[in-house]
């Protein structure tokens, strides 16, 4: 008997517009968070962040280091997106860069956050 969707955590289907997506983007924009900052930048619980890190790490999206007790994540680049559109996927620096040099440019057409959250952002996207 063929397993179950729900048994494998990376077999869950999700989409990029939706807290997968969001923790994965604030991830990356954040490298080395916690679960607490993912929770309190995105008001989300922390059980629902801790759920989404586990689905992200089974699809090896996230790595995780481990300091004492508090885990930090940042995003593997390398990893590669499924899409409906190009079965191959994508790699996940190039869609990252692209979703963060876009809200980059909106930002600075606004009145968004304060020039030095958007300077911390940019630089984090220099490093991916």
């Amino acid at each position: 008997m063929p397993a179950s969707k729900g048994s494998d955590p990376s077999a869950r289907s999700w989409r990029l517009l939706s807290s997968h997506g969001f923790v994965l983007f604030y991830v990356g924009l954040r490298p080395d968070c916690t679960v607490a900052e993912i929770s309190d930048g995105l008001s989300l619980t922390r059980r629902s962040v801790w759920g989404t890190l586990g689905d992200l790490r089974g699809a090896g999206m996230i790595n995780v280091r481990k300091e004492g007790r508090r885990h930090h994540y940042s995003v593997n680049y390398g990893a590669r997106v499924g899409l409906s559109v190009m079965p191959e996927g994508v790699e996940l620096r190039l869609m990252l860069r692209f979703l963060a040099n876009r809200t980059l440019r909106l930002l600075d057409e606004d009145d968004g956050p304060a020039v030095a959250d958007r300077e911390a952002a940019r630089a984090s996207v220099e490093r991916a």
